[in-house]
């Protein structure tokens, strides 16, 4: 739970805060079970306007910077152009054969190969690899398992080099529903919550996935309680805020854009910071993202 305390003295000193604009940072807590740190609450910059707005935390800038070989570009590359050809059991073997040759742990390598696992483990009909650890056999009941265990191995390895990718823990809850084990894949998910989005992982899913973008939305009543003393002043209007509301669906940051008056500001951005959303999703995966609310005072 939130801590009304805190979120208050947050709000004061905000408030006596000579200030142009009212920014709450730091001050709305995480939401339950996200399990993110203490880094996940400093300070974000809201990026343009737009109804699709993703973000990568500033504490996750740094985990999408491991630098490719060239051979690892190259097999990515080849990977796909044979997947848009529809020759995706192809890509698999190509990824397979550069991972056995270079002998190199790759993290977006074994992302991708792993995504593509999970795919096949799926029923994708053009992702059935002919060859390697993994080659499909026309017995589904014995291919599915092993498909989706290939995928397992892969990801889990993915994960000691991508330890705060989101993705990773989403793609391991599939190829655990794959297998019918709700339970851990709930789990999985719920790791993956207090994770980042990062870009290059966001790009190896849309390659291959053909997901759309869902805005964050307002699915919890407002308690909007008007200032008295701004009420007894006779101010009024409406006050704008972007939201930073986290994959679990809670808000992180409340920043005022535009307000006629500070209390105002305050009463909103307290009330919006105990909302419940529905967090932006890029398909079915859920990621960090901003949201514009609009509050009227009347």
């Amino acid at each position: 739970m939130r801590s009304s305390r805190i979120l208050g003295l947050c709000l004061l000193a905000s408030i006596l805060c000579p200030c142009g604009l009212f920014l709450l940072e730091g001050c709305a807590t995480g939401p339950r079970g996200t399990g993110a740190g203490p880094d996940a609450v400093q300070r974000e910059v809201p990026p343009p306007d737009g109804p699709w707005r993703p973000h990568q935390l500033r504490r996750c800038a740094g985990s999408d910077q491991a630098p490719l070989s060239s051979g690892a570009r190259r097999v990515l590359t080849t990977a796909h152009e044979l997947f848009l050809m529809g020759e995706g059991g192809d890509a698999v073997v190509e990824l397979e054969l550069h991972l056995a040759a270079t002998r190199r742990d790759e993290g977006l390598v074994l992302l991708t190969l792993g995504l593509l696992y999970v795919l096949a483990g799926q029923g994708e009909p053009s992702i059935q690899p002919r060859e390697g650890p993994a080659a499909v056999s026309g017995d589904w009941s014995v291919d599915r398992p092993r498909l989706l265990a290939r995928a397992e191995a892969l990801l889990n390895e993915a994960a000691v080099l991508r330890p705060d990718d989101a993705l990773v823990d989403h793609l391991l809850a599939d190829a655990a529903r794959g297998r019918g084990e709700m339970e851990t894949a709930a789990a999985l998910v719920e790791r993956g919550l207090g994770k980042c989005t990062l870009t290059a992982s966001t790009e190896v899913l849309l390659r291959y996935r053909e997901l759309g973008p869902h805005p964050a939305r307002q699915t919890g009543d407002i308690a909007l309680e008007y200032p008295a003393a701004a009420a007894r002043d006779g101010v009024s209007g409406e006050v704008v805020l972007d939201l930073l509301v986290s994959p679990a669906g809670g808000v992180h940051q409340v920043t005022v854009v535009a307000s006629p008056d500070r209390r105002l500001s305050a009463a909103a951005a307290e009330a919006l910071g105990r909302v419940d959303f529905a967090p932006g999703r890029i398909g079915k995966y859920p990621v960090w993202s901003w949201a514009r609310v609009t509050v009227a005072f009347r």
